[in-house]
């Protein structure tokens, strides 16, 4: 039987080995926008365990360090020990040259901590954001191997790509008729537009949602408030 010779020669099938990786996405978005006085900084706080599991609902991911706030979200066990990381580093800062780190230079720190892990990153896709040395708000955005620029606004994080868009139309004027003018960016407007982006987010993508924390820096100091978003 032909059939039964070839299966004599036939090579036996080889199994694929299950894939294994360190990384693992815990969810979470995060997000950050300069105003002409100020800044803010906000998060989500629902963490997930890759998939359609909560793991828990009070997830912090935005951090009030020196004159900065620091947001960061991907995978959980990374992002902490980033926070750590730059936390002791603020920490010995201030010890030594007797003087708070500004942002500039909080921003500059990050990108140095990154970029030494670089040949095995932190899963942490960063925003940070204060004052610069005029009074004027300052935000960064960052890849996971520390890479980073001074923008208007940035996000990272699950629900980036939802919020992006609505923070291009504006903020920035994008993707809007020309006789459609937007309104100055006031810091009302702008903890409005934050909420905004989030409730929008947490619509569409399940690992973002249940309460946002959010940060505004100013000459004023650093206000911290919470609001609710999605539970489902």
């Amino acid at each position: 039987d032909p059939a039964y010779l070839s299966s004599l020669f036939k090579k036996p099938r080889m199994q694929r080995p299950k894939e294994w990786s360190p990384y693992i996405s815990n969810g979470g978005t995060v997000m950050a926008l300069a105003g002409p006085d100020f800044a803010i900084i906000a998060a989500d706080s629902r963490l997930t365990s890759g998939g359609y599991t909560i793991q828990s609902r009070e997830c912090k991911r935005a951090f009030h360090i020196g004159n900065s706030v620091f947001a960061n979200a991907g995978m959980d066990a990374d992002c902490k020990t980033l926070m750590k990381v730059l936390k002791s580093r603020v920490d010995t800062y201030s010890f030594v040259h007797n003087k708070t780190m500004s942002t500039p230079a909080f921003a500059q720190m990050l990108s140095n901590n990154l970029y030494y892990r670089r040949f095995f990153p932190y899963y942490s896709f960063c925003v940070c954001g204060g004052l610069d040395a005029h009074g004027h708000g300052v935000v960064y955005g960052y890849d996971a191997v520390g890479s980073f620029e001074s923008l208007p606004y940035a996000c990272g994080g699950e629900g980036s790509s939802l919020i992006l868009p609505i923070l291009d139309a504006q903020v920035e004027g994008l993707n809007r008729a020309a006789d459609n003018p937007l309104p100055p960016l006031t810091k009302e407007r702008a903890v409005t537009l934050t909420k905004n982006c989030f409730g929008a987010a947490s619509e569409r993508e399940i690992s973002c949602g249940d309460y946002l924390h959010l940060y505004i820096v100013s000459a004023d100091g650093v206000e911290e408030q919470t609001h609710e978003l999605k539970f489902d």
